[in-house]
């Protein structure tokens, strides 16, 4: 299932866990994209905001009911923090694709506030400013 090696090492070597690196990873993505900050998400779940940075980084696991009550104040289902996380032969897989950026991360809130058919239009606009080779291989959205 997940990295044998880490689950049964019992020489107190504590190495990061990649699944561990990755729920994190989607709990600060939420997170920002929601607006919110450290301190505001850890004040929510009676944490305090190095818990959350720790949580954030994957050096700290979330516990199941802690998880459980993040995905509720984010307002996503659990298996949220999963997306992404691709097994192979029994070992774990980073996530595809580039990081999210602060700019990023603004834009796609500014447009969550705009209709569908405008929505389209700045989509198709990205697109023409991308590279050709990148703007090819970039998925169609299902309308």
């Amino acid at each position: 299932m997940f990295d044998r090696e880490f689950l049964e090492r019992g020489d107190g070597d504590r190495r990061t866990n990649p699944v561990d690196v990755h729920v994190g990873g989607r709990i600060a993505y939420r997170r920002r994209s929601l607006g919110l900050s450290q301190s505001h998400l850890a004040r929510a779940l009676d944490l305090s905001f190095q818990q959350i940075q720790k949580y954030e980084r994957g050096a700290n696991r979330v516990s199941a009911s802690k998880l459980w009550e993040t995905a509720g104040f984010l307002g996503v289902p659990v298996g949220y923090f999963f997306e992404g996380l691709a097994q192979t032969d029994g070992a774990t897989a980073e996530t595809r694709g580039p990081p999210a950026t602060r700019l990023t991360l603004s834009i796609e809130r500014l447009a969550a506030h705009l209709g569908p058919d405008q929505q389209r239009l700045i989509r198709d606009l990205l697109r023409c400013l991308l590279p050709r080779s990148a703007a090819m291989s970039s998925r169609p959205e299902t309308e």
